[in-house]
């Protein structure tokens, strides 16, 4: 039945009303749902009226307008399907609208019914018995989020003044900001199940008006991650530009969607910054911490302290380096915190989809009932109101903490009870847009990457085109020549998310722009078309002769592309440029490869002689000098060479063979072809004659030693056959 129903919605623009509502009725009729004829019966009547009309020969004005609502409704029906599909293929969705069933449910009771709870709890904090009346309100309104919650994510598509009820009850001064970010929540859910063009719509109006930053950026996030297909964009256009005209008119909304987009694109290197965090800096961590602790309380420790005075200082340097390595990094925008918090993610209260979606209140039912008496109230406060952890974390944080509190010696108590004992990534309370949005959006990397049921949902963190919203054309005309787009690729480049980046570039790349060519030029370079990359660095060059950035990654990239005379004449170009106390050593290597590619062979070895004079521990000179000699035919002068290298690299070790060879030292040749096949894990005849033939090729001798080759060959293989 999905698939057929997917089916039916991608041909609608295609095959017109008439046919796509006979494919839905013969879906209805074989899958049993007389629930949803009658929609679709109540569509073909009006249908019918307008074709009839048509039919007779009279001229309507209205008839374009008429077509379009009707095929939004049969579109609706459609969404409407869709919706209850989901809950065959989605246990938790299944579970949602089973508990949202269970109740009679009106959009316009929302409202009055929040309010009403706040009224219930502001009365009963003047009551004698307040403590045990507000924790039964809060039960009460906790039951009730989970339905709100619940009806709204599995919801089939809203009315116009279903949509306008919502905005609404989301700008409501009367509503509490933690109800409004719930079913924030739930309308994401809802969108990335089933595209829904007025709760879009809801969502634009949100940013557009409210005053709340919590809401607002709720809302952007809620935008970017459950944007409309292309059939979406067909079907509901006037609603969907009515919605981007209101959205683009807010102040500065290019660069929160930009800033949003980056953030974004950091939260997929989560799992980097988690391993380096558990390979790196806690083992550091660790150590030196236990090391400290421990320090009086051996006989080795203690010697150990008398003949190192300073050791404890330096411990503690090391332990405050990885703890500012921390900070920074989650300065940074990094989200330190998902490994440390993932385990505490088992705990019952995780079972419920509306807790992930939930901010952190210490009113909630299943955390206060929590034996509070022995927590360290003052800690804890710096920990709920602080802004280090995302919501989530929190709870794990404080239902871990309130599981070991019998645990934590007295005395650690009452340090932490006096607030002696601080959080050690302590922060003020942070209220900027790109704080609360990152927060939201560790609550949601989190949802989908650990929540119980992940499985059955799509993940808006699986791939960096995915990840990267900017790749929906609805944004296409609101950033097509701006500098926000350039921004994004140029972050999609440093994250390394090279599949949305070479998408990106079609979409957005104007090659008359230097900035947008070099970016043109760095991704056919990773693609591996290093001719097409000199091609746009090549352009980017005539517009700025005398970048010598921009000449050195020319001339790198005509190396790559086997046009060494051309490398050769940017290089030096790049070194023309250079003045007094400018690092060129690098540019005057790669110089002395050209002149060997080009035979220009004395001029690349009097370059090499200069620069391994100037720097004679680098043994990548020395390496390249005795290949320059195998060049000339110096034989005795490169094997003497080859063999002053400490650790010569595999390539070397088959170019020792090869001096060997040629000084006719045949034995040594053999032991150390042998090496290089242990080396290059390389046994099959064949891949080592080509490699050593490639080598023999550049040095002009292949058609004088090549049944030497083989022969030589046949020598260093013969115990491996």
């Amino acid at each position: 039945m999905l698939a057929t129903l997917k089916q039916i919605r991608e041909h609608i623009q295609n095959r017109g009303i008439g046919i796509t509502i006979h494919d839905l009725k013969k879906l209805c009729s074989v899958n049993h749902l007389g629930r949803v004829l009658n929609d679709i019966e109540s569509v073909e009547n009006d249908y019918e009226l307008l074709t009839r009309f048509f039919a007779s020969g009279f001229e309507d004005a209205e008839r374009e307008k008429l077509y379009r609502k009707l095929e939004c409704r049969t579109y609706n029906i459609i969404l409407g399907l869709l919706a209850d599909c989901a809950a065959d293929q989605n246990p938790t969705f299944k579970q949602c609208r089973t508990n949202a069933l269970s109740f009679p449910f009106e959009y316009s009771t929302i409202e009055e019914t929040l309010s009403k709870y706040d009224q219930e709890l502001a009365l009963a904090s003047l009551d004698a018995n307040a403590d045990e009346k507000q924790k039964n309100i809060h039960q009460r309104l906790f039951q009730y989020r989970i339905f709100l919650f619940n009806n709204i994510y599995t919801s089939r598509p809203w009315s116009q003044s279903e949509a306008e009820t919502m905005i609404q009850v989301l700008l409501s001064p009367l509503v509490d900001v933690i109800d409004q970010q719930i079913i924030l929540g739930a309308i994401l859910m809802a969108q990335r199940t089933v595209f829904d063009a007025w709760k879009f719509h809801t969502l634009c109006e949100v940013v557009n008006k409210t005053d709340n930053i919590y809401v607002r950026e709720r809302a952007l996030v809620g935008i970017a991650l459950a944007l409309p297909d292309d059939i979406d964009r067909y079907v509901s256009a006037e609603i969907i530009d009515n919605a981007l005209e209101t959205l683009f008119s807010v102040d500065g909304i290019e660069q929160d969607i930009t800033d949003l987009q980056t953030q974004l694109l950091l939260c997929m290197e989560t799992a980097s910054n988690e391993r380096t965090i558990n390979n790196d800096i806690l083992p550091t961590l660790m150590k030196n911490s236990q090391q400290m602790m421990n320090n009086l309380e051996t006989d080795e420790a203690k010697l150990d302290s008398l003949l190192h005075p300073d050791i404890d200082e330096k411990r503690m340097e090391e332990v405050e380096a990885s703890i500012d390595r921390m900070r920074n990094m989650q300065k940074n925008g990094a989200d330190i915190f998902f490994s440390s918090f993932s385990q505490a993610k088992r705990f019952s209260f995780f079972y419920t989809p509306m807790n992930w979606f939930c901010p952190f209140y210490i009113e909630h039912p299943q955390v206060a009932t929590m034996n509070f008496k022995d927590l360290p109230t003052a800690f804890l406060d710096k920990i709920v109101v602080g802004e280090m952890f995302c919501n989530s974390d929190k709870y794990s944080f404080i239902l871990s903490l309130a599981h070991v509190i019998n645990q934590i010696p007295k005395d650690m108590l009452e340090l932490m009870q006096k607030g002696e004992v601080s959080p050690m990534f302590e922060e003020k309370a942070t209220e900027t847009n790109a704080f609360v949005r990152r927060s939201y959006l560790n609550d949601l990397y989190r949802f989908f990457n650990l929540y119980s049921d992940k499985g059955s949902f799509r993940n808006p963190f699986a791939s960096d085109e995915s990840v990267c919203f900017f790749l929906n054309d609805v944004f296409l005309n609101h950033f097509l020549d701006t500098p926000y787009a350039l921004r994004v690729c140029r972050q999609l480049l440093k994250h390394r998310c090279f599949s949305a980046l070479d998408r990106m570039l079609v979409r957005y790349a104007n090659d008359d722009e230097i900035e947008w060519l070099k970016l043109l030029a760095i991704n056919n370079e990773h693609k591996g078309d290093f001719v097409k990359a000199l091609t746009f660095f090549r352009i980017a060059l005539e517009k700025a002769p005398e970048n010598r950035l921009l000449l050195s990654r020319t001339a790198n990239a005509a190396f790559l592309a086997g046009r060494f005379d051309d490398a050769l004449e940017y290089y030096q170009r790049y070194a023309d440029l250079a003045v007094e106390g400018d690092d060129i050593e690098v540019e005057e290597y790669r110089m002395s490869l050209c002149e060997f590619q080009t035979d220009r062979i004395d001029d690349g070895m009097k370059r090499l002689f200069r620069l391994s004079y100037n720097d004679p521990q680098n043994t990548i000179y020395r390496s390249s000098l005795a290949w320059g000699y195998l060049k000339q035919k110096k034989y005795s002068d490169a094997l003497t060479t080859y063999e002053s290298l400490d650790k010569p690299e595999v390539l070397d070790v088959l170019r020792l063979a090869i001096a060997q060879w040629m000084n006719r030292h045949i034995e040594d040749a053999v032991a150390t072809l042998k090496r290089y096949i242990d080396l290059s894990a390389d046994d099959k005849s064949g891949n080592v004659l080509d490699h050593v033939a490639e080598q023999l090729s550049e040095l002009h001798l292949l058609s004088l030693y090549k049944t030497e080759a083989m022969i030589l060959i046949d020598l260093a293989l013969k115990d491996k056959y």
